[in-house]
């Protein structure tokens, strides 16, 4: 929350100070004094006067300001949109995290596994939570999204043994996969300072529905690493892979 001065309240009350006092200058230089016109100008120079302090210090509005307060940086229209920003970062292989919400991100595996790779070679570690392949939301989930029965509990099966192998191949960072019991989790995306999350709709693919992004600095940023940290120390409703 921020406090916004009234700028049109503002420029009203400054507009009647400098117009009251040019014209009393102009009317000592120029007319004859007139006691009646003095006190009418001198009042409205302090009206004028009285107006600016109550815009200033008393009648200001209250804005919601959701990029100080939130640090939200992007709402993306769909997920897809949303990768084709976050994913060239790979590239960078200078990464030192990535923790994720997701299914069995079948299309992220199957277009940046030696992105990955080079990403752990040089440091970077994964922490993935993904809904247990074998627990009865998946099911629920796979109809929900139209998906042919048994889909998704394949890919996220498929995913496990991606980071089995990734893991074997890497000098440094590792990827460590747990899985979930709970209804579905919403979608999350950690890169370093940089976080994406958003739902998972009825009857949408995952890649069709709206994503937030949120950067480190901001009440949503901190709201939601702190949950997945949370989440990720569940033992109620988390299990290591």
């Amino acid at each position: 929350m921020r406090k916004k001065v009234n700028s049109v309240q503002l420029i009203v009350s400054l507009s009647i100070i400098l117009i009251s006092i040019i014209l009393l200058l102009l009317q000592r230089k120029y007319w004859s004094e007139d006691v009646t016109i003095n006190s009418v100008l001198c009042g409205l120079i302090g009206s004028g006067v009285m107006l600016l302090i109550t815009t200033v210090f008393v009648d200001y509005k209250t804005e919601y300001d959701v990029w100080n307060d939130w640090k939200l940086e992007k709402i993306f229209k769909t997920r897809v949109e949303k990768n084709q920003e976050s994913d060239p970062k790979l590239k960078q292989h200078n990464l030192s995290r990535l923790d994720a919400v997701a299914f069995g991100l079948s299309n992220f595996r199957a277009f940046h596994t030696n992105d990955i790779q080079n990403c752990l070679n040089h440091g970077m570690n994964i922490r993935m939570l993904v809904m247990d392949p074998d627990g009865t939301f998946v099911s629920q989930r796979e109809k929900e999204e139209h998906d042919a029965p048994g889909n998704i509990s394949v890919a996220i099966k498929d995913l496990v043994s991606w980071a089995k192998e990734l893991n074997q191949f890497s000098s440094n960072g590792k990827i460590e996969v747990k899985f979930y019991t709970s209804m579905t989790l919403d979608f999350y995306w950690r890169i370093d300072d940089e976080l994406y999350v958003g739902p998972y709709m009825y009857k949408k693919k995952s890649q069709q529905t709206i994503t937030y992004k949120f950067v480190k600095g901001g009440v949503g940023f901190d709201l939601y690493t702190s949950y997945f940290e949370d989440l990720w120390r569940d033992a109620d409703n988390i299990s290591a892979v």
